[in-house]
């Protein structure tokens, strides 16, 4: 396997390996960072899809805050 001497073996373990708890997590995590980047997207087109040092601190700034109900 070419990634074998680089990848992590937790790369290999297969889902159905780890805990009730650590897919719970998992879920978790992957549905927050979906959420962020589907308000990233509707948020850079509020903008006109350009991404400038400004917006680019805006959208930290209500990832942080997680306030995305805010006008800027």
């Amino acid at each position: 396997m070419a990634c074998a001497s680089h990848c992590p073996e937790a790369a290999f373990v297969p889902a159905s390996r780890r805990g009730l708890l650590r897919r719970l997590y998992d879920a978790v995590i992957d549905s927050r960072r979906r959420h962020a980047e589907r308000e990233i997207v509707r948020f850079l087109g509020r903008t006109g899809g350009r991404l400038t040092d400004d917006i680019e601190r805006q959208i930290t700034e209500r990832l942080w805050t997680s306030d995305w109900n805010r006008r800027g």
